[in-house]
């Protein structure tokens, strides 16, 4: 929808990008809140159950979320930065608008962190592949998941305090591309991370009793 309104309706580049973050807000958090909603199907379960049904959630947007945006980024970066009128490129050139502009230049911190987050994914899917082939019983593949989240928040925090050292440079001049798009939009790598321990230890906890 965004695409279509900025390359072929000639809409606002800066509006369609404040959307999209938006939409990837509440979509992200809406999903972790499903489980959790009366109308679920799932209000009489346990909340552990519920809690995994969350996490697993989780881990298929994050793994996926790594090959669809992440890895495309790294393999194909120098095509992306010169493609900013391209409608093929726009997914990507809306967050580099505001978003980090670390981005659009050679960042070793940035490049590092989006090959762990991929590397993550490689051993994240395998794991759920494992999970389901277990019967969602394999212990193994909960020490992954637990080792990717661990992952993910470390890196996350990297991620903001190394922008807020500085005094976030990188990061748009408004309070929607600082809190939005640069705080709340990156958010869910430190919430549901803490939500993956809380699961797994608990998980593990039920196994050994």
């Amino acid at each position: 929808i965004a695409m279509v309104n900025v390359f072929i309706l000639g809409g606002d580049r800066q509006l369609w990008a404040d959307f999209l973050a938006v939409t990837y807000l509440l979509g992200f958090y809406g999903m972790f809140i499903a489980p959790w909603l009366p109308t679920s199907g799932l209000s009489d379960r346990p909340w552990l159950e519920r809690l995994e049904v969350t996490v697993v959630i989780w881990f298929w947007c994050v793994y996926l979320t790594a090959m669809t945006w992440e890895l495309p980024y790294l393999l194909f970066s120098e095509a992306i930065k010169a493609a900013k009128d391209q409608m093929w490129a726009y997914s990507w050139w809306a967050w580099i608008d505001g978003g980090d502009f670390r981005y659009l230049g050679f960042d070793p911190t940035i490049l590092t962190l989006e090959w762990f987050t991929v590397l993550n994914a490689f051993a994240g899917l395998a794991a759920l592949r494992v999970w389901y082939r277990s019967g969602r019983t394999s212990l193994n593949a909960v020490f992954v998941f637990m080792l990717t989240a661990a992952s993910h928040f470390y890196q996350t925090m990297q991620y903001y305090v190394s922008q807020a050292i500085v005094g976030f440079p990188s990061v748009g001049d408004t309070f929607f591309d600082l809190v939005v798009r640069f705080i709340l939009v990156n958010s869910p790598w430190v919430v549901m991370p803490v939500m993956v321990w809380i699961w797994a230890t608990q998980w593990i906890r039920t196994r050994v009793e």
